[in-house]
């Protein structure tokens, strides 16, 4: 298997050190005003399919699966030009641009949610990983306290904003941190990459940008505030847990999962039940 990235994005140190092969392809984001970046945007995107192509062919490639993103473009028109068969899974109820052109190249189009608009799509689900989908919650939480250094004797809550952090939440959380722990709780507070945001460095609060051990995270977290992923809100529910979910910003609707979750009664405010502050993951 080949993994294509961008040398900006989690995958150039991620792909890596999980043992796959990993080329670059130039991140180059579709120009949305008449600049410079747009009159060098065509043949600067046509270069890379066509470099793409050549290596597609060059190491005989059965088929080529895309998520979205975006490598994920230039792969798709390399794929068709070198005539090879495309696969696409689309994870968000919204569908991204690179998906939408991608599913014209294909019939090969898996979703997660059976609302979401894009064409060829059929209802295939979330790929979670075989550690968080089979998750033995209780059997790993000691192995837990001990990775993430948390005491055995306070009940967890998990923060995360996802791989690349949420400016609100995490300044939420930060500023939270005191009456949290007061009240009895240990915070595991997963940032993000690009967060803006100091540690408070108080007893029983621990943070950290990215974790590699999600499953462990979630087998020690009693509580969980989220921002509303597809990706991250899947997991969340495919480990049972009680938590608070923010919508992603700029999205207008949430996800048909989320409205789900909320008919299933997850959502009945448990915080309350939990001990936890009340205005905790509002707004």
């Amino acid at each position: 298997m080949i993994v294509l990235g961008t040398r900006e994005g989690l995958e150039a140190r991620l792909v890596p050190a999980r043992g796959y092969e990993l080329i670059f392809v130039p991140r180059l984001p579709f120009p949305r005003r008449p600049n410079r970046a747009a009159v060098l945007f065509l043949p600067r995107f046509n270069r890379a399919v066509t470099d793409l192509a050549a290596v597609l062919r060059a190491r005989k490639v059965d088929v080529v699966v895309g998520f979205g993103g975006y490598v994920s473009t230039p792969a798709y028109l390399a794929a068709r030009r070198a005539g090879i068969p495309i696969a696409i899974h689309e994870a968000n109820f919204r569908a991204g641009l690179a998906n939408r052109l991608g599913a014209w190249l294909t019939t090969r189009v898996g979703v997660v949610f059976p609302g979401t608009r894009i064409r060829h799509g059929r209802v295939v689900g979330m790929p979670l990983r075989p550690e968080v989908q089979n998750l033995d919650r209780a059997g790993s939480r000691p192995e837990a306290l001990r990775f993430f250094d948390l005491d055995p004797d306070r009940p967890t809550l998990l923060v995360t904003g996802g791989s690349l952090g949420a400016r609100r939440l995490n300044g939420t959380i930060v500023q939270s941190a005191p009456a949290l722990v007061a009240a009895g709780w240990q915070v595991l507070h997963i940032t993000g990459q690009k967060a803006e945001v100091s540690d408070p460095g108080i007893p029983h609060y621990r943070m950290i940008a990215y974790c590699d051990r999600m499953d462990l995270a979630l087998s020690i977290a009693d509580f969980a505030v989220s921002r509303a992923g597809a990706g991250t809100v899947c997991e969340l529910e495919c480990a049972r847990h009680p938590g608070r979910l923010r919508a992603v910003p700029g999205r207008k609707r949430r996800t048909a999962f989320q409205r789900r979750v909320r008919r299933r009664g997850r959502r009945r405010d448990p915080r309350r039940r939990c001990g936890l502050p009340a205005g905790l993951g509002d707004g």
